[in-house]
């Protein structure tokens, strides 16, 4: 007798129903829009976020991701990766001078609240995509630096390695 699987995202509304989170508390803490949360609760968290979550809510990735099947590996044919080093603070406090990212030049076609790579003013910028006033811009962390509009996305960060002096 096969075990019948939970559906991928109905184990994180379980989860986040037992500990009271909404699905506004979990956006904010993941930096991503409400829109994007609400889809994980349909389709099940990202494989690439699911130990984010899963820390978040104080379970394991496999609570998190039971029922689901793991993603195809990607084809590192078309990985693209340009290594950056963080020279201002306007990402701060999530991003520090010195910190180091890799950008996927391949990935150009990005979620809202997801860090990307910019070309803005013959300038690469790191800044989240936010696309909540209909126009798409990018968005500091640090509100001193103001929102971009006029840009072009150059890729994805997909990886981060804080410096500790």
């Amino acid at each position: 007798m096969k075990k019948q699987q939970t559906q991928p995202g109905e184990r994180l509304k379980q989860i986040m129903r037992g500990q009271r989170v909404t699905g506004k508390k979990l956006a904010a803490h993941c930096g991503v829009s409400a829109a994007a949360a609400s889809n994980w609760l349909a389709t099940g968290v990202p494989y690439l976020r699911a130990k984010e979550v899963a820390d978040y809510l104080g379970v394991t990735v496999e609570d998190i991701i039971a029922g689901s099947e793991p993603p195809p590996a990607p084809e590192p044919a078309h990985a693209e990766l340009l290594i950056f080093d963080m020279t201002d603070k306007s990402m701060m406090p999530d991003l520090c001078i010195g910190d180091t990212l890799e950008i996927d030049t391949a990935q150009t076609e990005v979620e809202p609240g997801e860090l990307v790579a910019a070309n803005a003013s013959g300038k690469v910028v790191i800044r989240r995509l936010d696309l909540g006033t209909g126009t798409p811009r990018l968005i500091a962390e640090n509100s001193l630096y103001p929102p971009l509009v006029d840009f072009e996305i150059v890729g994805k960060v997909v990886s981060v390695t804080h410096r500790f002096d």
